[in-house]
């Protein structure tokens, strides 16, 4: 018969237990039946396996009527922990649903069951149970049971290795490494492919990853890999260390493991760069002319001379060698054509100013393979902060060479080759007077037979002749020799050096204002022929006066024009500067007048350009 279904059972009784085709049975008759609601439940029991805190997952229950009458579901109780709730039934949240709910038999029209769904939801990583009882009209089990179980578990996120280091990688150029993602927890991780990014604070970003085409959900012990790219395309260097920085960053991993997220694997690299030795300046010394060191190798006067010392230090950490490194002198006053002297030390190397002003002086460096690093003159450090630095910073250095003198004088040329010469007459004093050293025949002075002796006028020459007195007795000074020339009333004593009152070549340091005080004396420090373009004269402690400035043409075939400026002391900025072309041998230029009368007190008068044929060979 279609549409009915038969259902026999011994009369010793039915078992009200759930099944998936049940029987009828009518207990008190004894006999068979037909026609009688009867139910099915699928599954027997609601599992829910291992969930991590603050996760749910709901299941559902099928009920089903294999009788051939309807079957109403009188009610549908929970008991157990409120981690399980149920959610509705046949569509309709539970809680809106009447009592009794009818599932028509099948072959009637509509489906013959209906489905009820169970929501279990931990709040704690233990193990849970309950159950559900469904109560109806069904002649094979007026009411069944279904076990409901579920634990509290949490995934437990595991990353392999734990830190990638992708070493040194080449600019533009790649890496990959793999880094694989598992779960170590009883409970399922659960991670987005948005919860997967990388952190850098490099800009570009050097790193990347391979995303997974969907969200990742690992049962437990189950694992995925992932591959991560290291890209470098630029770099930054250490200001202290002058080493490349690594890149750094992060792979950030958030997921469902209430314990590590969100995960941090740490990402680095290091861009492959040869970069060039960094250079260092410090100024550790000067001394005068006379060879005493200033106490402040930074206040360097015209004629000093300074030593430097250069350091050299290799990023990648090779050795620099001396034959390496390359000094330069970048700014230097106008006219001035000083270099540094590097033999035999080419870590110290030497610079004697020859003009007032300020020297920039720069330093560079260069690997085994050649890579020189650079320098850029207009950064240059002062002295004092070249001597002050310790992360080779400095790799130019700036001073300046003030006078020291009272009076400073300079002179320079155009053109290599001319010799011009510079002169400072004394307050009535005679132009191109020399100056004879007493120790020596001034006449000839490889004579062995000479004794050193006092000066005395010889008549148109001062000339040196054997003292015979007693300088002692006769109340001369210290350093001076006594000479008797018998005639009465003249001078017994006199200085061992015979001084001209002309300070040039041939009388570099004469002695003027008191005699033997060399502090009041002038000095011709720089006698430049055809190497070079620039003299100078200094003068301290002058006695007042007229002092003239003359320029001399010793030789050359040119017609060069000479700059000569008057600076006093302490000061960069020249007091006078004159100009003036020079036409051939002997053309001797009257330049200025200074007027001294004391150091607030002093003129410069310029001479109108005046010139004259004078010789001073």
């Amino acid at each position: 018969m279609r549409g009915t279904r038969w259902v026999w059972l011994l009369a010793l009784g039915c078992a009200a237990t759930a099944v998936l085709f049940a029987t009828g049975c009518d207990c008190g008759g004894g006999g068979l039946t037909k026609g009688k609601p009867q139910i099915a439940v699928d599954p027997q029991a609601l599992s829910f396996g291992a969930l991590s805190r603050g996760n749910e997952r709901i299941l559902s229950l099928t009920v089903e009527n294999i009788g051939d009458a309807t079957l109403n579901v009188e009610s549908i109780a929970l008991s157990g922990p409120a981690v399980f709730t149920l959610v509705d039934w046949d569509g309709v949240a539970f809680g809106e649903v009447s009592w009794p709910s009818g599932i028509v038999p099948p072959g009637v029209g509509p489906p013959p069951a209906k489905v009820l769904r169970v929501r279990f939801s931990p709040d704690d990583e233990i193990d849970f149970a309950g159950e559900i009882t469904i109560r109806s009209n069904a002649q094979n089990a007026r009411e069944v049971t279904v076990p409901l179980t579920g634990s509290g578990s949490v995934p437990i996120i595991e990353v392999s290795p734990a830190q990638l280091d992708f070493g040194t990688v080449s600019l533009d150029s790649s890496a990959s490494l793999s880094l694989t993602i598992a779960n170590r927890g009883a409970a399922d991780l659960a991670i987005a492919r948005s919860g997967i990014a990388i952190t850098t604070a490099s800009d570009p970003k050097p790193f990347a990853v391979t995303l997974p085409a969907t969200d990742l959900v690992l049962p437990r012990d189950a694992s995925r890999t992932l591959e991560v790219i290291y890209a470098p395309r630029g770099y930054e260097v250490d200001p202290d260390t002058h080493q490349v920085l690594p890149h750094q960053g992060a792979i950030v991993i958030t997921s469902n493991d209430p314990d590590h997220s969100p995960l941090e694997v740490p990402l680095r690299g290091l861009p492959g760069v040869n970069l060039p030795p960094v250079a260092s300046i410090k100024v550790i010394a000067a001394k005068k002319l006379d060879g005493t060191p200033l106490a402040d190798p930074c206040a360097p006067a015209p004629t000093d001379t300074i030593t430097f010392e250069g350091s050299a230090l290799d990023p990648e950490g090779s050795t620099v060698q001396a034959s390496h490194l390359r000094w330069a002198v970048e700014g230097r006053p106008a006219g001035s054509f000083r270099e540094l002297i590097t033999t035999p030390d080419a870590f110290h190397p030497t610079l004697q100013p020859d003009l007032t002003g300020e020297f920039v002086v720069c330093l560079s460096a260069a690997d085994p393979q050649g890579n020189r690093g650079a320098y850029d003159p207009a950064q240059a450090c002062t002295c004092a902060a070249a001597n002050a630095d310790s992360s080779y910073g400095c790799p130019c250095v700036k001073l300046a060479a003030l006078p020291r003198e009272d009076i400073r004088i300079e002179l320079t040329w155009e053109f290599l080759g001319p010799d011009l010469d510079l002169h400072l007459v004394a307050p009535d004093g005679e132009f191109c007077s020399p100056t004879r050293e007493c120790r020596y025949d001034p006449l000839d002075p490889n004579n062995p037979n000479w004794t050193r002796t006092a000066c005395v006028d010889g008549g148109g020459i001062t000339t040196c002749r054997t003292p015979n007195c007693d300088p002692v007795a006769l109340g001369c000074l210290s350093g001076q020799e006594c000479y008797d020339d018998g005639v009465a009333g003249s001078t017994k004593c006199h200085w061992q050096t015979c001084s001209g009152s002309d300070c040039y070549w041939d009388a570099r340091n004469p002695d003027w204002g008191v005699p033997g005080d060399r502090r009041d004396d002038p000095l011709s420090a720089i006698d430049c022929t055809r190497g070079c373009r620039a003299e100078n004269i200094n003068l301290n402690n002058p006695v007042p006066g007229l002092y003239m400035i003359m320029v001399n043409y010793y030789e050359g075939s040119t017609q060069p024009e000479a700059t000569v400026k008057v600076y006093f002391k302490g000061s960069s900025d020249p007091a006078a500067v004159f100009t003036s072309r020079m036409l051939s041998t002997c053309d001797t230029w009257n330049v200025a007048l200074i007027d001294w009368q004391d150091h607030e007190t002093h003129r410069v008068t310029y001479l109108q350009d005046a010139h004259s044929q004078r010789c001073c060979n």
